[in-house]
């Protein structure tokens, strides 16, 4: 195998560079999530409906129900079908943070703070793909910090419908890729399934936007001149008569 030749500062200076951005990511995100420092747990509009269910599905799960369509406990313990027409991926995300040693108000906060980070990740892949670094970094930046994003989070207490709007970046990201030929549709389709399974009614919203938009992109790609299109041939430049000397010499002078 070939040797690596490159000087060992060069490589330092490069590994800062691509560190660069995704810690820069980070310290975006940080202001996004102090609040989450200050309780331990905030009070919104759903989001202990959402620890309720919480630890009801953590117990059905125990008894070794891998999909639990009814939660025993809700509905003041004579038990609620929730789990028949809401999406429950994202209660699943959180009951693994809280299997792996976090408590379920941790859990739950750890919870949104993955999801502003697969939000922002999301924007800052999808901008880059088509933008500079500088752009992605500062359309994540903004989409972090969307007031309506926040809400979902510290407001509304929503932590399914927050969690598909941080799927959403990633789904016009493939529809763009599919859209350009970069793509065959896979991730596509396992990006849509994981929406669906995470908050069913932002899919109803989300798929029919990203078809639009996928269908505005095409014919935006089609009227756009390609770079690699021929091009018409030039005219030849004019060309200058050329005088030619007679070939025998000066005429000579016509005496009278």
């Amino acid at each position: 195998m070939p040797k690596d030749t490159t000087p060992p500062l060069r490589l330092v200076m490069r590994l800062i560079r691509q560190a660069a951005f995704p810690t820069l990511l980070l310290l975006v995100l940080l202001p996004a999530l102090l609040p989450m420092l200050r309780v331990n747990l905030w009070l919104g509009h759903d989001t202990f409906p959402h620890l309720f269910r919480l630890v009801d599905l953590d117990i059905v799960l125990r008894s070794r129900v891998l999909y639990a369509r009814w939660l025993p406990n809700l509905g003041f313990f004579y038990g609620f079908p929730t789990l028949n027409f809401y999406a429950p991926l994202t209660y699943y995300i959180t009951l693994t943070l809280h299997w792996l040693g976090a408590g379920f108000l941790l859990a739950t906060k750890l919870s949104y703070a993955l999801s502003f980070f697969v939000a922002a990740l999301g924007m800052y892949v999808w901008m880059r793909d088509v933008w500079s670094r500088r752009a992605a970094l500062v359309a994540a930046a903004v989409y972090t910090y969307v007031p309506y994003h926040l809400a979902n989070a510290y407001v509304r207490g929503t932590i399914s419908e927050h969690w598909a709007q941080a799927l959403a970046p990633w789904l016009f990201w493939q529809v763009g890729r599919v859209t350009r030929g970069q793509e065959r549709g896979a991730r596509l389709a396992l990006i849509v399934a994981v929406l669906i399974l995470t908050h069913n009614l932002s899919a109803f919203i989300l798929i029919p936007a990203a078809v639009v938009f996928g269908v505005i992109y095409r014919v935006w790609q089609a009227l756009r001149p390609s770079p690699h299109s021929p091009q018409p041939p030039h005219p030849p430049p004019p060309q200058r008569p050329q005088h030619h000397p007679p070939a025998h010499g000066p005429t000579p002078p016509l005496h009278a």
